[in-house]
């Protein structure tokens, strides 16, 4: 057994070990503070000056080196206690650690991908774990990077690069052939690109947003009789329907469940994807109403798309609704506790009583019949 505040510092230790291995540096002693606190009884005394031998240096075996200064306890009689215990090389590390094997394969790896290209020893010695962790990936990710740092990709989609792996791969890793070609080619990407999409100029997949009719005589008017279907926001950009109103939900399940209303078109908004949407011209034209958790995230929501579409009205989201489904709300702390959300008086209120008992009601949780009810009594383009 090892106390733990020397474990700490032992494995601190073999990271730092690690990066002087990249660095070519070399390794200088070790003081192991702390984890010298006397025991009071025998059982202690033998346990923890076991633990001290285990690792003890001696000759012919490697371990940490104690000095041993004479202890005399009034319990415990005459002993001995250590006053100093330090590592002073890496094979005593090591040892102590049982990393012997583990770092044989380090050096070959990191041989490897030095043989690879010399200039990822920088990188490496910031992440120094990475060597052996991502061991199974390196085959792969020098193969796409030595594509990626030769060819110019700009407009392939991720999913369509040339490279000699399966391109899901690059998906998988994005971060780490960002982080790399960043480390590689400073200079291509001085403006510090926040995605690989954007580093490489890729083309990206347009978003693509659930819609489905409310009212079907619409969709055989203006979809070939297609209910349900998915579109781009350029493409609702340039529709020129004629709707009454249009819902906006949170859930895909709702979008299906959504009773069928004259004139009315539902779209499954898709959570903080929805800033997408903006400046659709249809939304401007038709009643809007969005339904959202009634959450946290729910409200914060409907205060960003009320910023885009200011006469957008909100649905179930309300201290009525909330009692009646009191017996589904969990319990979830709000993280950001915004006060200053652009809310009416009903929903406010909603917001107020949720952030007070740290509440949550998921909007599939609502009961049909309650929605059926709302939806048939309730003037919904009136303040509640």
């Amino acid at each position: 057994m090892i106390d733990k505040s020397y474990r700490l510092q032992l494995h601190r230790a073999y990271k730092i070990l690690l990066r002087k291995i990249i660095r070519e540096e070399p390794f200088y002693p070790i003081q192991l503070r702390g984890g010298r606190n006397k025991p009071t009884t025998t059982t202690e005394l033998h346990t923890i000056t076991e633990s001290f031998l285990r690792f003890e240096k001696k000759e012919g075996r490697p371990g940490w080196l104690i000095e041993w200064e004479p202890w005399q306890s009034r319990k415990l009689g005459n002993q001995r206690w250590p006053v100093s215990v330090s590592v002073q090389t890496e094979a005593d590390l090591l040892f102590i650690l049982d990393k012997s094997e583990e770092l044989a394969l380090f050096r070959l790896q990191l041989q490897q991908l030095l043989q690879w290209n010399h200039h990822i020893a920088g990188w490496l010695a910031a992440q120094p774990m990475a060597v052996l962790e991502w061991r199974s990936r390196w085959k792969n990710i020098c193969a796409v990077l030595d594509y990626l740092l030769q060819h110019d990709v700009a407009n392939y989609y991720i999913r369509s690069i040339p490279v000699p792996v399966h391109t899901k791969f690059i998906e998988q890793n994005e971060s780490v052939f960002l982080s790399l070609l960043k480390h590689f080619q400073p200079g291509r990407f001085a403006d510090n690109p926040i995605s690989l999409q954007q580093a490489l100029n890729l083309r990206q997949k347009p978003p693509l947003y659930p819609i489905r009719w409310l009212d079907p005589s619409l969709a055989n008017l203006n979809t070939a009789g297609i209910e349900i279907l998915a579109l781009t926001p350029d493409t609702l950009r340039n529709v020129s329907w004629t709707i009454d109103e249009i819902w906006l939900v949170e859930n895909e399940t709702n979008l299906l469940l959504l009773p069928p209303r004259k004139n009315a078109l539902a779209v499954f908004s898709k959570g903080y994807a929805l800033h997408a949407l903006k400046e659709i011209p249809i939304l401007n034209r038709a009643r809007l109403f969005y339904w959202g958790d009634l959450d946290e995230d729910g409200f914060i929501m409907l205060d960003q798309f009320r910023k885009y579409y200011p006469h957008a009205r909100s649905i179930f989201m309300d201290k009525e609704t909330i009692f009646f489904h009191r017996h589904e709300m969990d319990r979830v702390p709000f993280r950001l506790n915004r006060s200053n959300l652009e809310l009416l008086p009903y929903e406010a209120e909603a917001y107020q009583f949720l952030l007070t008992h740290q509440g949550r009601i998921e909007q599939e949780k609502l009961q049909q019949d309650y929605m059926q009810t709302y939806l048939s009594s309730k003037s919904l383009y009136e303040d509640s």
